[in-house]
């Protein structure tokens, strides 16, 4: 499922080698440069309160004239000044098969992202036969990015954006020498080319390949986005390979394997750093505020449209494009990485493998093929009809990227959103410790998971064998000696454990032989109760574990107006020999008919004796009615076996 938004990293320091952009007419020209211009025109400058608005231009002398963006209500908390202007690009270097439409139109809101997109319609002649795309530009690395198209005809071009700060560049008036900045300000300069249309069924690629630039995992989503992170996760790998890959680093698949130390491919659950980073980004994007499908006009041949976005936007940029694919009401995220004559390849992360994926433009029909995945994957056979071209940084926040992949690397990603799973252990002493390297166990293991408000789910691995040991079952062996155990734990929720993951953690421990006995079974006992001071018969009585061991108890009429039924249990709290408070609450609860009576004030529980074979113990509390004015005292006590 999605969620997401991201934005170009830019590089981590600036070389300028010549004045660029000042607004105050100076000539723009970067002799590295592939664009060159000539003085800076501006065009307006105009305040929009977070209410929204639409600015234009009105000038029939300005090649933009009628150029207009809409921002919508609340897109920003505060108001923005709106500044507009143009350079007539004189040369660029993109080759000769590449128009230039417009000139480079600037624009600066005072930085930032906004909270959902901004429209920017550009009235523009596209000559026939040509299909037209909008690039920003950035001065300092010269590089382009395309921006979401949403509509093109001969006249206009209208696409989505949610910054305009594409750019840092140096205010360089007054500057006496090269290279000394003075103001640094967020800008888009943004121009539009075309190309002939035939040219984009060719082959066009990025380089990224399956197996190599992407995640190892799935994508099943985890304990704070359960639907799936697909969006996070194709962000990740899309920012990465162009802001890392590109830039030397090493290759995305399998570095981040059991978080970079001793790489276990046949345990994903143990790439915990890289798993939750895809998932906090999913979480922190909010792709659903985007409304790429409603911002796309549906009276055009988008289909077209989009494979030629695509197309162009890889021919001109080299990266890989986010894509939305949309049901009409699942959406899913992916990346394209090369396009060749009506064929889109895809990485998704539902398939991690290097089983190629194409989205497929038939020409006969003018259409995309259903393209089968899911917001998960496991919940796959979704058939998504709609395709768009979400872009790179235009809709996805790139700096936040950054801060949260550092985060990934020092470990800390996702503490903050993740809760807390005790992991606990049975030692020789019968007590229950935590479980941390170097400690010692018994061969006869049980294990205890908790968390605050749920009863974790979880899994162990022994990690000589790369095998699972236990499956959700807190008592298992382990062989004499020294071990390396995985535990992974997850919330339980739909469709699978996977989708409520949480962690996973590795430890070294020795397994030593005791004559200690463990606790008894779960089931059926023997209680003889008295409510003040009168027997009642509970011919039913067991223990369970939930949140915790809890005694339950009935007379076997059922839980209506007849039925009477007990339940006693210490909370949270490790049983064995010993004396437990019972508190005050629904933990301790007499039930007599529809009469229900509360523990009112702590009791006490006595446990005798606690084996694999045997256990008795006895408990006393008072339980009112506060309807009813009335207290009663619950006491017995209990036997296994029964």
């Amino acid at each position: 499922m999605f969620a997401s938004k991201t934005t170009n990293i830019l590089a981590s320091s600036f070389v300028i080698f010549a004045i660029l952009f000042s607004g105050c007419g100076e000539n723009s020209v970067s002799p590295l440069s592939k664009l060159e211009t000539g003085n800076s025109s501006q065009l307006l400058n105009q305040v929009v309160s977070s209410r929204g608005g639409t600015i234009l231009i009105n000038n029939v002398n300005s090649e933009v004239n009628g150029l207009q963006i809409s921002i919508p209500d609340s897109a920003y908390t505060d108001s923005r000044n709106y500044q507009i202007s143009t350079s007539k690009i004189t040369k660029h270097g993109y080759g000769n098969d590449i128009k230039i439409l417009t000139p480079l139109i600037t624009i600066s809101n005072g930085g930032g992202y906004s909270e959902k997109p901004m429209t920017v319609r550009i009235p523009v002649k596209i000559p026939t036969g040509q299909f037209a795309l909008a690039f920003q530009y950035d001065e300092a690395t010269q590089k382009i990015e395309a921006l979401p198209l949403i509509y093109e005809d001969s006249s206009e071009m209208r696409f989505i954006t949610r910054h305009f700060s594409y750019s840092k560049i140096a205010d360089t008036r007054g500057v006496k020498s090269i290279g000394t900045i003075q103001v640094e300000t967020q800008k888009s300069s943004i121009f539009i080319s075309s190309i002939d249309a035939a040219t984009l069924d060719g082959t066009f690629d990025t380089g990224f390949e399956l197996g190599i630039d992407n995640f190892q995992f799935v994508n099943w989503g985890s304990y704070i986005a359960d639907s799936g992170h697909c969006g996070g996760q194709s962000i990740a790998m899309m920012w990465y390979y162009a802001t890392k890959t590109k830039n030397g680093s090493p290759n995305l698949y399998g570095i981040f394997d059991n978080n970079g130390i001793d790489r276990t491919p046949e345990i994903w659950q143990d790439d915990v750093n890289a798993f939750r980073f895809c998932s906090v980004l999913q979480l922190k994007m909010h792709w659903t505020n985007l409304e790429i499908y409603d911002k796309i006009d549906k009276n055009f041949d988008r289909d077209l449209v989009t494979y030629r976005s695509i197309a162009f936007a890889i021919r001109e940029t080299g990266n890989p494009q986010c894509l939305y694919v949309s049901d009409g009401t699942i959406a899913h995220a992916i990346i394209a990485y090369k396009t060749s004559n009506g064929h889109i390849s895809v990485c998704d992360p539902n398939f991690p493998t290097t089983d190629k994926r194409d989205i497929v433009f038939v020409r006969k029909i003018g259409d995309f093929e259903p393209y089968y995945s899911g917001e998960n994957a496991s919940n796959i056979g979704t058939a998504y009809f709609n395709i768009y071209q979400a872009a790179n940084s235009a809709l996805i926040d790139y700096t936040l990227v950054e801060t949260l992949y550092n985060q990934l690397l020092n470990g800390t990603i996702g503490n903050d959103f993740y809760p807390e799973v005790r992991l606990k252990v049975r030692d020789a002493n019968n007590d229950y410790i935590e479980l941390k390297n170097g400690i010692k166990i018994p061969t006869q293991v049980t294990l205890d998971a908790s968390a605050t408000s749920f009863q974790p789910y979880f899994r162990v691995w022994d990690y000589a064998n790369r095998l699972l040991i236990s499956n959700n079952e807190r008592d298992f062996t382990l062989t004499k000696g020294n071990h390396k155990i995985g535990i992974y734990y997850s919330r339980i929720s739909y469709p699978s454990p996977n989708s409520g993951f949480i962690g996973f953690k590795w430890f070294d421990i020795e397994a030593v032989e005791d004559n200690t006995p463990i606790e008894p079974e779960y089931g059926p006992i023997k209680i003889n109760l008295k409510i003040d001071g009168v027997s009642k018969a509970m011919p039913t009585a067991y223990t369970e574990y939930s949140l915790y061991r809890v005694i339950r108890a009935n007379d076997g009429l059922g839980s209506g107006a007849l039925g009477n039924e007990l339940y006693v249990s210490p909370g949270s709290v490790q049983w064995g020999v010993g004396s437990f408070i019972l508190p005050a609450s629904s933990n301790n609860v007499w039930k007599e008919g529809l009469s229900t009576y509360f523990a009112s004030k702590p009791g006490v529980m006595t446990i005798s004796s606690w084996s694999k074979a045997k256990y008795d113990g006895t408990f006393s509390f008072e339980a009112t009615n506060s309807n009813l004015g009335k207290t009663v005292k619950v006491e017995g006590d209990f036997h296994y076996p029964p």
